[in-house]
Order: structure tokens, then sequence, then C-alpha cells
């Protein structure tokens, strides 16, 4: 059946086993990655690549199903009940990913020694497999790390926001994106630097300038039409920072559908005041066309206080973007609107 010498005959079904624990192990682990790419970071392009792995990784080397199946031993492999604390223990989805990937890549690596033996013929080029195993589970894990839209309110705040309601949003939604706008970038800086120090769990997102997010490292950058390319901003920023395309029609949302970007702005909704786009109203009936067609979240901007907001949500928006709506309210009102207001996501 196979051509191979005595000393390798003598091992042959050693081998054979040792193989289909190792084609299991990578599948095992590669379902679960699976798994939570599509359930936690619902990432399409990563899901394919793993189906694409899983795929290809099923017959690694010449071997039949029938001998593989006949040399499994899996009630005597007494490596099933050889285990550690660590492996009865995740502490979140990023844990348990970065366990699965190394699972997979280690027994790939393993897969590479065996399929050098000379009675093995190899169909993949496993060494190469095993480095865009590596990528793939950079770009995943990165993503994970990544701060996540996990408010209906997508607070904006700016230099002169009252300390109290940037306390407000730091405990009830994590996250907020700081505005700068006719402000010297000296005095950008130090806000940035006083903001971190006072609010030191808030993950800001700072509006257009990606030099400041890249140099306070801060949670991502907010993008207009007009600024640096989203392509730019990730090539920079890296995979676990989160980057925003502000978008005004129906050609910048398809346009936006094909970039490194995590989710959409859109507006403005209604009139307003706080910044001038050169854009009329886009209103809700423009809405619901955008959320047919955007592949990213869409957060709705523009004239959005808390006697239209839920109107906004109900046409489309995943979250909707406040920065009077937020200032003109009292502070116990903010927190009832936040504390009301998480997703789960």
């Amino acid at each position: 059946m196979y051509s191979f010498n005595r000393f390798y005959g003598d091992n042959l079904k050693k081998i054979i086993r040792h193989f289909d624990v190792l084609i299991n192990r990578v599948q095992e682990g590669l379902r679960v990655v699976d798994e939570i790419s599509r359930f936690h970071l619902e990432n399409r392009d990563f899901e394919l690549k793993l189906k694409e792995f899983r795929h290809i990784l099923r017959e690694p080397v010449s071997l039949k199903d029938a001998d593989l199946l006949n040399c499994r031993d899996s009630i005597n492999d007494f490596g099933f009940s050889v285990t550690t604390g660590m492996e009865n223990s995740r502490k979140d989805i990023y844990s348990i990913a970065r366990a699965s990937f190394k699972r997979v890549i280690e027994s790939v690596r393993v897969m590479e020694e065996l399929s050098k033996l000379d009675f093995i013929e190899p169909k993949l080029n496993l060494e190469l497999i095993r480095q865009k195993l590596y990528q793939l589970e950079k770009k995943m894990l990165l993503n994970l790390i990544k701060p996540k839209l996990n408010n209906s309110i997508y607070p904006i705040i700016e230099i002169d926001s009252n300390p109290q309601k940037i306390s407000i949003v730091e405990r009830e939604v994590g996250y907020a994106q700081l505005r700068v706008k006719n402000c010297s970038d000296r005095k950008v800086s130090e806000y940035i630097v006083k903001l971190k120090k006072k609010y030191p769990e808030l993950k800001i997102i700072i509006n257009d300038r990606v030099d400041f997010a890249l140099i306070h490292n801060l949670s991502g950058v907010h993008l207009g039409q007009d600024d640096i390319s989203p392509l730019e901003a990730r090539s920079i920023l890296g995979d676990d920072k989160l980057i925003g395309l502000s978008t005004h029609n129906i050609d910048q949302v398809e346009e936006a559908n094909t970039l490194p970007i995590d989710y959409i702005g859109f507006g403005p909704m209604f009139e307003t005041k706080t910044k001038d786009t050169g854009y009329s109203e886009r209103g809700t009936k423009l809405l619901k066309e955008v959320f047919k067609i955007s592949k990213h979240p869409i957060v709705a901007i523009g004239g959005i206080d808390i006697s239209n907001y839920k109107n906004v949500l109900e046409n489309g928006a995943y979250s909707v973007a406040m920065i009077s709506g937020i200032s003109k309210i009292s502070n116990n009102k903010l927190l009832e609107l936040l504390s009301s207001s998480k997703l789960n996501s």
C-alpha cells in the first residue's frame, strides 16, 4: 500500500494515527475560531478564509480516510486525560480564540515535520499555510480587542464639554468621539493627555486626526470624506483601532463597503447648526435605503436629540451620534438615556 523502509514500517500505524489526531485537532480548532468570527466579529472575510483552511486541511497528505479511521484509538489515547488548569478556564472570547489558533498552528507545524518522512506524500505547502494562519490569527485577534459600538447612543464630546457628563459617558458607554475644531494642535494634545488621565476607562475616538490617534494611542479615528483615506489610516493605525467614515449619499456608502472601516456615519439626518457638512438633511427615508446596502453599522448624525432619536433607530441606524443633544440635557437625563440604550454587541 505504501512505499516505506523497514524502520518506518514498524511505526506506520502510529504515524497514521498521529496524522488522524492532528487533522481532527486542526478541524476542531478552526471550527471554534470560525464560530467566533461568525457570532462575535460578524466578519465575512474572516469566515470565508477560515472555511477555506478547514476545507484544504482535511487532506494535508496522501493518506486514505479508511486508514486514518482504522488507526484511530481515541479510547486508549492517554493524551485525552492530560490537561492543565489553564485548559479548563478561559476568561473571555479573545482567550478562547487565541488558544484555538495556537492549537491549529502548532498542529500544522507538527504535520509539516511528519510530512518530511520519505513515505508521506504532502498534498499542501504546509509551511506556507502556517504563515498564512499566523497572519489571519494576528488580524482576527486584533479585531477582537478593538473597541465595539455597544450603545445605541454614540456620544460626541468637545474640549469644553461638561466634566460630569464625560464621567457619565465613561461609566455608561465607555467610549466617545472627541471633536476638535478650531483648536491649536498643542491645545488638543494637552487636552487629550488630561482626558486620558482623568477618565482612564474612556476609549477616545478622535475626529479627523490620525496623527493624534497614533501619538496618544487612542482607540480610533472618525474620518470625513476629505480626510486621509481609510486605507492609509488602517495602514498607520493597525487592525486593533476603530475607524469610522462619514457618508452623505448612496455613492459614498457603496464606496465605504469596499474600505477597511468599522462603521459609517450618515447624515445630516436633520437640520443642524453644530456642523456644516455642505449637505441638506438626509431624512429617515434615505436612511432606510442606506440600511439596505451598507455592509457596516450605521451611526446616524445631525440634528438628533432625545425627541427624535428613537425614530432614527427604528429606520435603520445602529446608533445615533449626539453632540448638542447631550450637552442640552441634564446629567440625570443623560444617565437615564445612556443606561437604557446599551446594546448586546
